[in-house]
């Protein structure tokens, strides 16, 4: 699972919009270069994201596999994590 924090003066539609994330993630999976995964792109504070997410969507995923990425900003709050 994959938590994608945007940057100052940016919403949780940036990822997408302007980071092609929905591209760049279809075409590593078509090419075998990664398995699918869930992305996570929320208007939040990344703390309490993460624990509303795991609220809603138990999944048996061990810390290793939940990782925060930060852009400007963002990146300040992954740290907290």
């Amino acid at each position: 699972m994959l938590y994608l924090q945007h940057g100052g003066g940016e919403d949780e539609t940036g990822w997408g919009s302007q980071g092609r994330t929905d591209l760049i993630m279809d075409n590593l999976i078509a090419a075998g270069k990664t398995k699918p995964f869930i992305i996570v792109m929320a208007n939040s504070y990344v703390p309490a994201l993460v624990a509303r997410v795991a609220d809603r969507m138990p999944l048996p995923l061990p810390p290793a596999q939940r990782t925060p990425l930060g852009e400007r900003a963002g990146s300040g709050w992954t740290w907290r994590l």
